[in-house]
């Protein structure tokens, strides 16, 4: 089947398929009805949409039944469903000698790295030694 051969997009057997995919893929006629049919009769529903869809092999059609195909999974652009992966869950890569990036105990900090503390600040022309806060 040719590519024009199929509806196009945005037409009621479009939407129509849209709106079956929405609802799980699988519903009753009338149930589709209530939610694509809008401002076309039932007759011309199941004539016009439902018939059309089924005659491209978009839908199953049984019994008043209609459920999505792999073909219309494929023209609605969606993939086959993809079956569960379970397998091992990953561990955390810790290689030997492991230290964490934040331990406090065992900082080294180099010899003057607090010389800055000495010199007092400088308030207007008042001096401040470290750690005491102003009163403005």
């Amino acid at each position: 089947m040719a590519n024009r051969d199929l509806p196009r997009r945005g037409s009621r057997p479009a939407n129509a398929l849209s709106s079956l995919l929405s609802i799980g893929g699988k519903a009753t006629v009338s149930e589709l009805f209530r939610i694509a049919g809008k401002s076309i009769s039932r007759n011309d529903f199941d004539v016009l949409i439902v018939e059309q869809l089924t005659f491209y092999g978009l839908i199953k059609n049984e019994g008043g039944e209609v459920e999505l195909t792999d073909a219309g999974r494929a023209y609605l652009g969606i993939a086959k469903p993809v079956v569960e992966y379970i397998g091992k869950v990953a561990e955390p890569r810790v290689g030997t000698g492991f230290k964490p990036l934040r331990a406090r105990s065992a900082m080294v900090i180099r010899e003057g790295a607090f010389d800055y503390r000495n010199f007092p600040s400088r308030i207007g022309d008042t001096y401040l030694p470290f750690g005491e806060k102003s009163v403005a």
